[in-house]
């Protein structure tokens, strides 16, 4: 299995599209649009440490997120964009929807749609949590919780509500959104495309959900070896044309 460091900043791009927690089976189930996957092995398990290992230098790319982790220091963490991106467009600032607590990611395509760029990273939050697709699971919390806490509220929505079949079904049709607008929108995007993922998902295998604690309690503590490798295994698709 290949290196997604190796390939990010070893192969030919213009657009670098994040997928946040997309696990490579799923994807490859669910993905419609025309290319080539490849199940490729990102180097970390969670986004904090995919930002510190991926981009360790300085970058003369558009970083365009709807994630809050990049470009914040509220978190407290040492990593920040400006420090490794010419151009940071942080749309979470801006579009972040209190109602559904996150950013949308018709939100994300339209602001990537009318601000050119040479080369660029386009951060989508789904299909992580909060789940806004079809099947919803709304978490009720502010951006100012998320950048005070580091996470979202999933760890406390999994546990009030344990169900597997039914997070499953969140997930995917969170997936199924974000890949409905990045095809609407893919006109827009410069090419190549590329479309990966910082890093997977745990749907209850062996009892075990998302990609950090699921309990407030347990936030620091690590996940079992199994599950860490896991999560490392992401899609790589380049887009047809």
């Amino acid at each position: 299995m290949r290196s997604q460091f190796d390939l990010i900043h070893g192969e030919n791009w213009g657009t670098l599209i994040i997928l946040d927690a997309c696990r490579y089976d799923v994807f490859k189930q669910l993905n419609r649009i025309p290319g080539k996957l490849e199940e490729v092995l990102s180097p970390a398990h969670h986004t904090w440490p995919w930002l510190q290992r991926t981009f360790p230098d300085k970058y003369d790319w558009t970083y365009f997120s709807a994630h809050p982790y990049v470009n914040t220091v509220q978190t407290g963490q040492k990593w920040n964009a400006i420090n490794h991106f010419s151009s940071i467009i942080p749309i979470w600032r801006f579009a972040w929807s209190d109602k559904l607590g996150t950013v949308h990611p018709i939100s994300v395509c339209s602001t990537v749609k009318n601000m050119p760029y040479e080369k660029a990273i386009v951060h989508f939050i789904q299909p992580h949590g909060p789940w806004i697709g079809t099947t919803r699971w709304l978490n009720p919390w502010t951006l100012v919780d998320y950048t005070r806490t580091q996470l979202m509220g999933d760890w406390k929505a999994i546990v009030t509500k344990p169900d597997p079949a039914f997070f499953r079904r969140c997930y995917k049709d969170n997936l199924r959104l974000v890949l409905r607008n990045i095809t609407n929108y893919l006109p827009y995007f410069k090419k190549p495309i590329v479309i990966t993922a910082d890093h997977g998902e745990l749907l209850g295998e062996k009892g075990m959900y998302l990609h950090g604690a699921v309990e407030k309690s347990r936030e620091h503590l690590p996940y079992p070896e199994w599950a860490l490798e896991f999560l490392k295994h992401v899609p790589w698709f380049r887009v047809d044309g």
